[in-house]
């Protein structure tokens, strides 16, 4: 005969449920939500911080306001040129017949 943990279980019908709702909860706020500013804090070679504000509805009809900060990480999205200056990253490929170059 096996044994059971009902407590893991009981803890996984738990995490499943709160996931599955809190999803569908979480998608409607978000599609109504209403961009009102956002702005760029900082970059190095590979990330972008920056900040955005919305604004939100409420159950009772008014509008919240949220700030959230966020940052785009990836390798290489910015190289410094010959005097220092922060540029996107281009990616391009030169091929010839022989062969193929990768390029900023």
């Amino acid at each position: 005969m096996r044994k059971t943990n009902y407590i893991t279980v009981i803890a996984t019908a738990f995490l499943i449920s709160a996931a599955t709702s809190s999803a569908a909860e979480l998608a409607e706020p978000l599609a109504a939500s209403r961009l009102i500013a956002e702005r760029e804090l900082s970059r190095s070679e590979h990330q972008i911080v920056g900040e955005s504000v919305v604004a939100v509805p409420t159950a009772g009809g008014t509008e919240r306001i949220e700030t959230n900060r966020w940052a785009r990480l990836a390798a290489g999205m910015q190289f410094r040129d010959a005097g220092g200056t922060l540029r996107e990253t281009k990616e391009e490929i030169v091929t010839s017949r022989d062969a193929a170059r990768a390029t900023q």
